[in-house]
Formats: structure tokens, C-alpha cells, sequence
């Protein structure tokens, strides 16, 4: 893993945030389903992203 922008592989991952979603099943009901987020930050150049 490293940074998109300047390829450091010196990272800070951040606290993880969980996003519910909904997904629509084939008998038309609905489903919580659960992401994890996760946050990273480069230590170079403190460019933030998110990756699931």
C-alpha cells in the first residue's frame, strides 16, 4: 500500500468507520450490509484517502 500521490509508503491509517448500505435481494426485501472504511494518511505529503 502506498500514497497515490507521491508513492511514500510511509502511511497513518485512520479510524475505521463502518457505512451501512442497503441491498436489494431478488425476493424484492432489503439487506443491511456493512463497509468498513478505512482512512489513510501519508506521512510525506498529508495527502488523505479512503479505502474500503
Amino acid at each position: 500500500m502506498k500514497c497515490p500521490k507521491c508513492k511514500n509508503k510511509d502511511l497513518l491509517v485512520m479510524e475505521a468507520q463502518r457505512s451501512s448500505y442497503d441491498i436489494l435481494t431478488c425476493s424484492g426485501s432489503t439487506s443491511k450490509s456493512f463497509a468498513v472504511l478505512r482512512r489513510f494518511r501519508c506521512k510525506e505529503c498529508l495527502y488523505e484517502w479512503e479505502k474500503s
